[in-house]
């Protein structure tokens, strides 16, 4: 027992020494928190940790003298030539009793973090443009599946991922502990066995995503180890995660000399295989340092600063991210959709270019709730029956099942709303589906009625409604008014959208010119006020196109704000 009191000390005494050496080093199984954090640095690397392990343990290379302890994202936070990024610990929770918490589920933690903003006011990671995942293992499955299912969230980034040791097709040794595994009844490791139905699927859906270019700026980077765990045991000519599992996406991957499945992710220092892979990766992406304070950079005459430069993106967003949340003009219909999204169905309609998507979006990403996006664009040419079955689909995609065998539409149906409510029994899911390809009123009519008729089903097996459905098109769905049951309308709401008031688009010039900090006249800006016609699509356009042009802007402003009036119609 003296012993044991004497060994806890010695332990408490070393862990004391580690927080002293990294003061930011967070405690054991403390995950996504920042350690080092700079609103105007240019990238953020989050680094996730593997299966068993968090943020803390997973980078940390002991030693017995903690003189000689380091800890990998301390490395990259001294590391000049990774351009002194901002760097957030991701994980997720994982424990040999952590039963049926699975891949899905610690995805969705990862995601959920990475979007919420801190408590003391920081930004979140996702508020960030350019974005680096450093995995490990498991995490590199977890940030696979995340990336796949919400690519809408990074289709305007630029996102690079380093995958280390990441069984993409799972690990031989999963097999050989799978017996215990079962006997934990641990989700997370029997899903990680070779070639296991999951992460088949999650290596399809990667696969296509890479080849498909849905992230069009996602590049990436695969390693693995050289050795067994421990070098003088039986299976010491196996690893953990050989290449054929870990090189799957990006190329031949490159073998981390003398490391293990656990020494490949713990650099001791500067030049540890793992590190040098990193700096190249970073090198290898083409990202620009940037100054130390744009804003000490003065403007040049009837120019924009290099600091509004860097920002023209964010002003002028086409998709909303919860970054931008300081360029986004609130208007009264946002505050009508907020408190309707959480008691009805919602179908929002209205012209072109008015905002619905960046409306929708804005009031659905910033929740701490599951947000799901549905496109029917690929689906011009089908039927409403034929949309509906892809909606069911998607969603069995997204809860990682099979979509069912039979094809009928009522069995689909079905089968849809007794998904939703097992998925979802205990916690809140948005479904926004977008991009309804309307070919005639009567098509859009009749797509509304089978979803008003699947509404209506999913009511009556829901013993609560913890999934509320987001619809948008251009025009009103129901052409035949008398088809707008009550049934239906006691859970859809439609929701009218106009173009926007000349107050909001001008709020919307103002907001723009000073943050870009163009010198525009009260003229001009009433001017593209009055072009305009309520459409901010239009403004923000006119703005790419004056800040394309050589300045100064007045010796073409009226020129161009023609040119973009035509490129609109």
């Amino acid at each position: 027992m003296k012993m044991i009191r004497q060994f806890g000390r010695s332990e408490a005494n070393r862990s004391k020494e580690l927080d002293e050496k990294f003061p930011q080093i967070p405690a054991v199984s403390e995950n996504n928190v920042w350690y080092s954090y700079d609103e105007h640095a240019s990238h953020v690397i989050i680094f996730v940790h593997g299966i068993f392990s968090d943020s803390r343990t997973c980078w940390l290379h002991q030693d017995d003298n903690v003189t000689k302890c380091e800890y990998w994202p301390e490395l990259v936070r001294r590391d000049l030539r990774l351009c002194n990024p901002a760097i957030f610990l991701g994980g997720f929770y994982t424990d040999p009793n952590s039963t049926t918490y699975e891949i899905r589920d610690c995805a969705h933690e990862l995601f959920s973090a990475l979007r919420r903003p801190s408590v003391d006011g920081r930004l979140s990671p996702l508020d960030f443009h350019h974005l680096i995942f450093v995995t490990h293992s498991t995490g590199g499955i977890v940030v696979r599946y995340l990336l796949e299912r919400h690519k809408k969230e990074f289709t305007d980034k630029e996102v690079g991922l380093v995958l280390v040791a990441s069984p993409s097709y799972g690990s031989k040794w999963a097999n050989r502990t799978d017996p215990l595994s079962r006997a934990l009844n641990n989700r997370l490791s029997q899903q990680l066995k070779w070639g296991n139905d999951s992460l088949q699927e999650i290596d399809d859906r990667f696969r296509e995503l890479v080849d498909g270019k849905h992230i069009p700026n996602l590049k990436g980077t695969e390693a693995y180890e050289n050795h067994f765990l421990r070098r003088n045991f039986f299976w010491a000519r196996t690893k953990v995660v050989d290449k054929e599992s870990a090189g799957r996406y990006f190329g031949s991957p490159r073998q981390l000399p003398n490391t293990d499945h656990s020494t490949c992710v713990k650099p001791d220092t500067f030049t540890h295989p793992a590190h040098e892979l990193l700096v190249d990766f970073y090198t290898s992406l083409g990202w620009i340092c940037p100054a130390s304070s744009w804003d000490s950079i003065p403007a040049p005459k009837g120019g924009i600063s290099r600091h509004a430069e860097n920002n023209i993106d964010a002003v002028l967003f086409d998709v909303y991210q919860p970054g931008y949340e300081t360029y986004y003009v609130k208007r009264s219909i946002d505050d009508e959709f907020a408190r309707a999204k959480d008691i009805f169905h919602l179908w929002v309609f209205g012209p072109s270019g008015c905002g619905k998507t960046c409306l929708i979006r804005r009031n659905l990403v910033r929740l701490d709730s599951e947000y799901i996006f549905i496109s029917l664009a690929n689906y011009y040419d089908s039927s409403a029956e034929e949309w509906l079955a892809a909606v069911i689909e998607e969603l069995f995609a997204e809860a990682n099942r099979a979509s069912p065998p039979e094809r009928s539409l009522p069995y689909l149906m079905d089968n849809a709303a007794k998904l939703l409510c097992t998925e979802y029994e205990k916690r809140r899911v948005y479904i926004h589906i977008e991009e309804i390809p309307v070919r005639s009123a009567e098509l859009l009519t009749q797509f509304a009625k089978l979803v008003s008729a699947f509404l209506v089903h999913y009511a009556t097996k829901a013993q609560n409604e913890n999934v509320k459905f987001v619809f948008s098109s251009i025009d009103f769905p129901y052409s035949d008014l008398d088809n707008f049951h009550n049934k239906v309308h006691e859970r859809l709401r439609v929701m009218p959208m106009t173009i926007w008031s000349e107050d909001a688009i001008k709020r919307l010039v103002i907001m723009i010119s000073e943050e870009l900090k163009l010198a525009l006249s009260e003229i001009q800006q009433k001017t593209i006020k009055d072009f305009a016609q309520g459409s901010p699509r239009f403004v923000k356009k006119l703005f790419r196109n004056l800040l394309a042009r050589q300045f100064p802007i007045e010796e073409q402003f009226d020129t161009i704000l023609r040119e973009t009036e035509q490129e609109l119609g």
